[in-house]
């Protein structure tokens, strides 16, 4: 991929001391630190036709548009990252969040290919080229490279210096309340002097978002439109050195100069700037408050300091981390580096185990914390939640009267009652699954520490815990649909004692005439034992129910 970007000049807004600071954090990223030095965003604000791409061009020389046709009309972000390759990618992040994100890379950029970007966003967001609006579609170049460092520059659209639309201003009081509204932005707010300084409106807007001045570094563009020797020069001089009570910024003002459209390079935009310098009025500016070089050194002072002050959160993340990992190797115990040791600490947890189970089951878990964290003790009783709308379903005085119902309807009452209870109890049962093994997992949080809830842990209840749970489970639901289907597929056995004592009278009936069938089908009685005692039914009858009875 061929990517044409100047790293010279963005690494002059990096200082030796915060590329130091990158490395480290990256190396840190290596151990597990999450905690990052936050990198300030420069944001570049003025009015329209300030000058705003300009000084972005100064800083980074990448050739944002310039001219009546360059006017910003979506908020633009350029962000450079470290990478071991080096990549474009392009996205557009619409306003409207039911359109997809569109994103796409390109496979080479040139100092002059932005503009060609910009337009190619125009297009895919329909934008009306012809009108003068805005919108809150945001475009995202992301410049990734190995000799890069973290940077993010944002232009927005300009404040407009005529009347406009109700609907193009509230657009763009949304832009600004959304990209600027951010404690670790680095504001530059572009100031062209064809206006007296109480007519600049981005002062005053300044001072919405850093009302203190420490965030903000006013920029004066195109200071030689001004007539040599006037009162106006002599202001804005003054505004420069910083001697305004009302316009006074911490991190100072600073004076550049325009590249024009036929100085097609860099350096001979810096050598004509320089030479205006020498030759005006504007050559008591000191020399760190004018220039582009000396804006970006101003610049990379500012990241630095501002990275610094985040130093000490990421000193707390390492400290964190410390302290977890030595506790997460206090949890372990000693080495387990043989085939005993590894045999004796499993049964030492199987031990504590049963025991603090045992205790649960027998309600003697007051000295353990197996519960949930942070859970709060009732002050009184309060039903669970989801027996709540059963509670208020069925009102406390629903039972005082008697309903008289006929036979008919109490049977289908009861038919319809009990078509749901294998539902109920196949639920009921996955409730209790659910409760069981969610103890089973807290007893052994308990018994490993949460803070060394490691592999090993999880590979007991993946080889123990879960196959067991899911034999179970199996099992008790097979029994459930076998405890049912009598009721569901043939007429149930009844349970009182005269149905039992009325069923067994039938039963011994059928016997008793099936075996008299068959006695005088297979033995015919003769005629010599036709005086004998005939076998009559009466009698297989008595013998069938006294066998019984000696049964049970």
């Amino acid at each position: 991929m061929d990517i044409a970007i100047d790293l010279n000049v963005l690494s002059q807004l990096n200082t030796t001391e915060t590329k130091a600071i990158h490395d480290i954090c990256d190396k840190l990223s290596v151990c597990g630190i999450k905690e990052k030095v936050k990198v300030p965003q420069i944001v570049v604000l003025g009015e329209e036709s300030s000058g705003k791409s300009s000084v972005l061009q100064a800083i980074s020389h990448l050739r944002f548009p310039t001219g009546e046709n360059g006017c910003t009309r979506f908020a633009i972000q350029v962000m450079f990252r470290q990478a071991p390759e080096t990549r474009i990618d392009i996205t557009i992040i619409f306003e409207d969040k039911s359109k997809k994100i569109k994103t796409w890379q390109h496979s080479n950029f040139q100092e002059d290919g932005l503009a060609h970007i910009i337009e190619e966003a125009k297009s895919i967001m329909e934008f009306n080229r012809a009108g003068k609006g805005f919108s809150k579609d945001l475009l995202r170049l992301e410049i990734e490279g190995p000799l890069m460092y973290p940077l993010s520059l944002l232009d927005l659209p300009g404040f407009p210096n005529s009347d406009k639309s109700q609907e193009n201003t509230e657009i763009l009081q949304g832009l600004l309340g959304s990209h600027l509204d951010n404690k670790d932005n680095i504001y530059l707010v572009v100031v062209n002097p064809n206006k007296t300084i109480p007519e600049q409106v981005v002062l005053r807007h300044s001072r919405l978002f850093d009302p203190h001045g420490k965030q903000t570094i006013p920029i004066i563009t195109n200071p030689d439109i001004m007539r040599p020797g006037s009162v106006e020069e002599r202001s804005y001089i003054r505004l420069a050195m910083n001697r305004q009570f009302m316009n006074h910024f911490g991190l100072g003002w600073h004076v550049l100069c325009n590249k024009r459209e036929e100085e097609l390079s860099f350096s001979r935009r810096d050598e004509t700037e320089d030479q205006f310098f020498k030759g005006s009025s504007w050559s008591c500016i000191p020399p760190v408050d004018r220039g582009a070089a000396n804006l970006r050194k101003k610049l990379s002072l500012a990241l630095y300091h501002h990275m610094r002050r985040t130093l000490p959160l990421v000193v707390e993340d390492i400290d964190w981390s410390l302290q977890f990992r030595e506790s997460d190797m206090e949890g372990l115990g000693p080495p387990r580096s043989s085939p005993e040791e590894m045999g004796s600490f499993l049964i030492s947890v199987a031990s504590d185990f049963q025991r603090v189970v045992q205790d649960g089951i027998h309600g003697r878990g007051s000295e353990y914390s197996i519960g949930p964290p942070n859970i709060e003790k009732p002050e009184g009783y309060k039903p669970p939640k989801h027996l709540l709308k059963f509670i208020e379903h069925y009102d406390q005085n629903e039972f005082m009267e008697t309903e008289f119902v006929t036979k008919e309807e109490f049977i289908n009452k009861v038919v319809k009652r009990v078509s749901s209870w294998s539902v109920i109890a196949l639920r009921h049962t996955e409730l209790v699954f659910e409760v069981t093994k969610a103890f089973v997992d807290r007893v052994l949080q308990f018994l490993f520490r949460p803070l060394c809830f490691n592999g090993g842990t999880e590979a007991i209840l993946t080889t123990c815990v879960d196959p067991f749970f899911d034999e179970k489970k199996v099992a008790i639901e097979a029994k459930i649909n076998e405890l049912f289907k009598p009721y569901e597929k043939a007429f149930a056995f009844p349970l009182d004692l005269d149905g039992y004592t009325e069923f067994s009278q039938r039963s011994g009936d059928r016997l008793a005439e099936r075996v008299y069938s068959l006695v005088t089908a297979k033995a015919p009685v003769s005629s010599d034992d036709r005086q004998k005692e005939r076998v009559t039914r009466q009698m297989i009858r008595e013998a069938v129910a006294a066998e019984k009875d000696s049964e049970i």
